[in-house]
């Protein structure tokens, strides 16, 4: 952020002319209160000798340690120091992975007046890597002091030249004298982030961490009673400070807790509150909002969290939204609504400074109230000539007090900078004041906190700058932070040389790089014009230049660049369709033409009799429809060709299920035989005649085909006013019951094909709804029945027109899933793919305009309304079944001007009630609708009843009727529904569900023809929503979205109106090529694989596709061909080498916590967006599944899953495995592993 003078920033709050300054008054001293921390863990150690430090390692091993057992094993540790040559005064480094021997080491060099230098142990212990190079500076500043660490590091670390020991090398000593250490004399030498450049000593003194202590007892922060739990680094101060030596301040009991431990699965976190009974924790922001993405998806556990006083938030930029979306969710497990504590601190102020209880934000510049500062200790916010600016106003920050370092180590240049002449120490960071409460409003300092490590720029742009391409000296590497992301993300502007390689392999190297060496993510990187790469007028890198022209939008064409060869959630791929009806005549089919069974009234049958020139038609009674199959039965009984020959059987429809054998009266009790009601006069329930065929001669067009049985059902009834369920439901039943009927003939039937038959009235009776939610429930039954072929046909009304189309229809061959016959010509519905036209801004969606969102607290839904309410400003009316409990009031205090009501979805009345309220309570008229609700609910057809089936459909069906009825007297909002691919292809067990989000497709349509502004969204499986999940992998057909592309499809439909929009479409897959995208058409270009012997002749017909020659196939453990290699190989990401089964564990670890798509056994993790962060999750789930104990260094080396596999190959001996504490999957998957033959 740019300085601020007094001059050029007046005050924003007419505060009467106070201050920006909180002084908390002097701090006065406790008597008997201990003075250093030797005396801290001698008058812990005094008063409760058994209390109680519970370790917990990264793999969850436990260890208990008293505090008089920590004070005899320090003093014996300290001991083995001193007999090495250490002496008081001295500093060792302390570089441990292991909470327990971190403490014991700690606490070894306090009692013998030792230094100890927190140092954080790398991943990789090679020399060449940062962590190490790290460890070699600062060793080699302080004089090549000794090195505890892990007995693992040890030899490594000795060959790059450090005096490495381990903890357990200085055990069996004598103990050591205990030192008589001054308050005043360094207690902790801490050095900041930073590995290239030079790192500052921050020196902290015993009265530094005494009245830091003093000061949060004082505030009620940590009390004699609290349960402290802790996962954060001990290698920071703030790890070590709070609540370790509150802990011992207070004398409490406290659990200490390996980082990654918790990080593997962030709800450990809460487990470990529940189970020790915590009442403290704190962690960075991001924590908060990985839990929160958690609780989201509804991932909870049974937690008893009433017991928590405080959980700070601090490290990094504190978020109110994502504290708020931490903290409502689990008012259900107790948790008290003011238990999350904003705070403010750093290494240089003892660690935590400032703290407040509850979320709050500052009236004006919207950033988190921080609190203020602990007793003995003062902020101030000042100009650029240190001059106190009134509150209100933002300037830069100042602290003071006993808690604040008197200088930085040997840098006498450094302290002139850092401190004011009246002693106040510059925080670098801008802030604000008002009303005893202090705001963080930005950085004045380049350094960017990244999951709460504070990293210099100048390490990200060396390391970027290694990468051959990159051009030297012009590149910039800043934070920034999108919508929603929960910390500071990082941003890589560079410039490529002229022999640079191609940009994709650039970006991808540069990734790959940053990720392996520093372990961070890079989330946006942009290439720039040498020209583009601002200057100070020193000749330095302007950053906080290009980080201003980044975020203003001033680079979109090159960060799209960017975007469009490295694709990724932010993108939208190549997979959207929509739905269009095309006029298509029939060729007419010669040859034999079979039966055809109608279920329907004998009006309709007749009428198709004299149309169905060829036919033998036979009736069905609707209430009979479950009786089908005994129809089939006897035609074939007669001869009638419906076995070996295939036979056409049409069918049609009605209500009721029928209760008994007999098909109203007109079949005969005692032998029940077709043949017989058949020879009877026409009439009767079944009755039969073959008519003449027909004369004409065939066209060109015609075409030959065997004889397949056909079922016309077409779909009648009264209208209603009300429309209730019971309703709609009767007209399902016969088509579900006819359905049912052929589900019971099991495997090896002959086809059936199914043509529902749907008079078009354009009403909105039962019949009419009940005709929307026919096609889903027909491509369900096609997907779930063997031998069953289901279409659609959309007729006029009057039964002599719907007879002359359905006739039309079965003496064609056409294989067209839906049709309908308007004014006399006949349509197809097919899909086409679709690339929607640029669009500078926004124009259907209105800002600050009103919206109605159902299925609030659902993923997506949730999303959509962040979106609103992010992007547009928008007033939000959220509506869900749930009660407006905490997940409902976390969204309302998240998003601001945001409702939430409890309303069911299909009760009209009630949303209808639910908008006036709203509209009345914002001032303003609804502007538009988004329909999320819906339930998803596996059941086998089988076991559907027409009541289960309307009932499961009813939230998206009869929701988006509500709705539609209730914004029809507002004719310009929007009604959007978000529909699935599930309804538009068909999915076996989910009847209901691919019957009510095909029905919005079709209600989508209708609404649009009558003029409304309605569009219907069919997406496929969204990552990390409950579709997804229940589903698991996507079937064929599908594409995987990420949310943000999603939420991308909705916005491009809402601005586009194409009335239905398809999203995530594979348009080659088999699926689609049935269900009229083309003839299988791809969205994107085709890449055609073979495998070619020299001299072969590539095949004709791929003119337009992309070869590629292959020496074999590469394949799955399974032996089929391996097609995510194969994709993995277009993005250079594979190797052609096959998929065992370990790489096949890696590849599955990296698509669960990268989301990315092609993951080849090439895919190189950092190249994917890998961060260190993800690594510790991915190695968690690798460990999970094979029974290893592999660690995260072992994939920093090795981030391939060949690679991966081959070092496990050669570093695990089968005969060396404990096998008794692993699962029999885990053994037999190791013996593939380690026994491949």
């Amino acid at each position: 952020m740019a300085p601020v003078s007094s001059a050029q920033a007046p005050a924003r709050i007419d505060a009467g002319g106070r201050p920006s300054l909180i002084d908390s008054g002097p701090r006065s001293m406790p008597a008997g209160a201990p003075r250093t921390l030797v005396e801290l863990l001698q008058q812990a150690v005094a008063h409760a000798p058994g209390h109680v430090i519970t370790f917990i390692d990264v793999q969850g091993q436990r260890e208990t340690l008293t505090f008089a057992a920590l004070w005899d094993e320090a003093l014996r540790l300290w001991g083995g120091l001193r007999a090495r040559g250490a002496k008081t005064g001295d500093r060792v480094m302390l570089a441990m992975e292991r909470p327990g021997d971190f403490v014991r080491g700690f606490w070894a060099c306090t009692l013998g007046g030792v230094v100890p230098v927190p140092l954080a142990l790398p991943a990789s212990l090679e020399r060449s890597q940062p962590g190490v190079a790290r460890l070699i500076s600062v060793s080699e500043r302080l004089g090549t002091p000794w090195l505890l660490t892990e007995a693992r590091a040890t030899a490594p670390l000795s060959e790059a030249g450090l005096r490495a020991l381990s903890l357990q090398s200085l055990s069996g000593a004598e103990p050591g004298p205990l030192a008589a250490v001054d308050p005043e004399a360094p207690a902790i030498l801490s050095f900041t982030s930073g590995s290239t450049g030079r790192p500052k000593g921050v020196v902290l003194k015993h009265a530094n961490l005494m009245a830091m202590g003093e000061g949060m007892v004082a505030g009620g922060w940590y009390l004699p009673g609290d349960v402290g739990v802790s996962w954060m680094p001990l290698d920071h101060v703030a790890g070590t400070s709070y609540p370790h030596l509150l802990a011992l301040r207070t004398r409490t009991p406290h659990v200490l807790v390996a980082r990654d431990y918790v990080l593997a699965d962030v709800l450990r976190w809460l487990d470990l509150l529940s189970e020790f009974g915590g009442t403290m924790s704190w962690a960075p922001n991001f924590a908060y909002g990985l839990v929160a993405d958690r609780l989201e998806r509804e991932e909870r556990r049974a937690w008893r969290l009433e017991q928590v006083r405080v959980l700070a938030s601090g490290g990094e930029s504190v978020l109110p939204a994502t504290l708020r979306r931490f903290s409502e969710p689990l008012r259900d497990s107790g948790l008290r609504e003011d238990a999350v504590c904003p705070a403010w601190g750093m290494a240089e102020t003892s660690s935590f400074f400032s703290m407040t209880r509850g979320v709050r934000t500052h009236p004006v510049e919207a950033a988190t109230e921080l609190g203020p500062p602990p007793v003995g200790a003062a902020l101030r916010v000042v100009d650029d000539t240190d001059a106190v600016v009134p509150e209100g106003q933002v300037g830069h920050l100042q602290a003071r007090g006993e808690q604040v370092l008197s200088g930085y180590l040997d840098d006498a240049e450094l302290n002139a900078r850092s401190f004011t002449a009246d002693g106040w120490f510059r925080t670098g960071d801008m802030a604000v004041i008002q009303d005893g409460q202090m705001s963080i409003a930005g950085r004045q300092k380049e350094v960017l906190i990244l999951h709460g490590n504070n990293v210099y720029p100048q390490d990200i742009e060396e390391v970027v700058e290694s990468v051959p391409g990159v051009l030297p000296s012009y590149t910039v590497a800043c934070p920034t932070r999108s919508g929603a992301a929960q910390t500071d993300e990082l941003a890589v502007c560079f410039v490529p040389t002229p022999d640079a390689p191609p940009l994709a392999e650039l970006l991808r190297s540069i990734r790959e790089k940053v990720g392996r060496v520093l372990g961070f993510h890079v989330a946006h990187l942009l290439p720039l014009a040498r020209e583009q790469v601002p200057r100070t007028e020193l000749g330095k890198r302007g950053r906080t230049e290009l980080r201003r022209r980044f975020e203003a939008g001033e680079l979109g064409a090159e960060y799209h660049r960017s975007l469009s060869v490295l694709g990724g959630p932010a993108t939208m791929p190549p997979c959207l369709a929509v739905s269009r009806w095309v006029p298509r005549p029939l060729a007419t089919r010669v040859g034999t033409r079979g039966a055809v069974v109608v279920i329907a009234d004998e009006a309709f049958a007749g009428a198709l009799r004299e149309q169905a020139d060829g036919y033998e038609v036979v009736r069905v009674a609707p209430e009979a429809s479950g009786e089908l199959v005994r129809a089939i039965e006897a035609l074939a009984e007669r001869s009638v060709p419906c076995g070996d020959v295939v036979v056409l059987l049409p069918e049609a429809q009605e209500v009721p299920a029928v209760r008994e054998s007999v098909l109203r009266g007109e079949m005969t009790a005692a032998d029940g035989r077709f043949q017989d009601a058949a020879a009877r006069a026409p009439g009767g329930g079944v009755s039969g005649g073959v008519a003449a065929p027909d004369q004409g001669t065939a066209s060109d067009g015609a075409m030959q085909a065997a004889p397949v049985a056909h079922l016309a059902v077409p779909v009648q009834g009264t209208a209603s006013d009300a429309v209730p369920q019971a309703a709609v439901a009767s007209r399902m039943a016969p088509l579900l019951h006819a359905l049912q009927s052929l589900a019971r003939r099991g495997e090896g039937a002959p086809v059936v094909r199914v043509l529902a038959v749907l008079p078009e009235s354009g009403g909105d009776d039962a019949a009419s709804l009940a005709a929307l939610l026919t096609p889903g429930l027909l491509w369900t039954a096609a997907a779930e029945v063997p031998g069953l072929e289901a279409r659609v046909a959309w007729t006029p009304p009057d039964a002599s027109a719907t007879a002359h189309a359905v006739a039309r229809e079965l003496a064609s061959q056409d294989a067209a899933r839906e049709v309908a016959w308007r004014e006399g010509t006949r349509w197809e519905r097919v899909f086409t793919p679709w690339t929607p036209p640029p669009l500078a801004a926004p124009q259907r969606l209105k800002r600050g305009g009103l919206y109605l969102v159902t299925g609030a607290l659902g993923g997506l839904g949730r999303e959509w309304a962040r979106q609103l309410r992010q992007g547009l400003d928008a007033r939000l009316l959220l509506v869900g079944r749930r009660p407006h409990g905490p997940e409902a009031r976390a969204l309302e205090s998240e998003l601001g001007t945001a409702k939430y009501v409890s309303v069911d979805v299909t009760n009209e009345v009630a949303l209808r009630n639910a908008v006036r309220d709203a509209e009345a309570h914002f001032g303003q008229s609804l502007d538009g609708a988004f329909h999320f609700a819906g339930t998803l609910t596996p059941v086998a057809l089988e076991h559907e009843t027409p009541e289960t089936l309307v009932q499961g459909a009813a939230a998206h069906a009869l929701g988006a009727r509500a709705i539609a009825t209730v914004l029809k007297d507002r004719p310009q909002a929007v009604c959007v529904f978000a529909a699935s691919l599930m309804g538009t292809l068909g999915a076996g067990r989910h009847a209901a569900y691919c019957a009510g989000t095909a029905f919005l497709e079709r209600f989508a349509e209708r609404l649009t023809a009558q003029g409304r502004h309605a569009v219907a969204v069919s997406l496929s499986q969204v990552r990390e929503t409950g579709l997804a999940r229940s589903l698991g992998a996507a079937p064929p057909g599908y594409r995987v979205l990420e949310p943000s592309q999603a939420l991308a499809s909705v916005a491009l439909a809402v601005e586009h109106m194409p009335a239905h929009l398809l999203s995530g479409v594979v348009g080659a897959a088999w699926p689609w090529r049935q269900a009229g995208l083309g003839e299988g058409q791809g969205l994107d270009a085709a890449h055609v694989f073979l495998v070619q012997r020299p001299g072969d002749v590539p095949p004709e017909g791929l003119s337009d596709a992309v070869l590629h020659s292959l020496p074999e196939w590469p394949c799955r453990a399974d032996g089929a061909v391996d097609r995510e290699a194969l994709a993995a190989d277009l993005s250079g990401a594979g190797d052609g080498a096959a998929a065992g089964p370990f790489e096949t564990v890696v590849m599955d670890a990296f698509h669960e916590v990268l989301g990315a798509q092609g993951v080849g056994v090439g895919s190189d993790f950092f190249t994917l967006g890998g961060s260190s962060l993800q690594a510790t999750r991915v190695v968690a789930r690798i460990n999970e599944r094979t029974g290893l104990q592999l660690r995260e260094v072992a994939l920093f080396e090795h981030p391939t899953a060949t690679a991966l596999a081959e070092h496990v190959r050669r570093v695990v001996d089968l005969t060396q495995l404990d096998i008794s504490v692993l699962s029999d999957a885990q053994v037999d998957l190791l013996l593939r592993v380690l026994e491949p033959t």
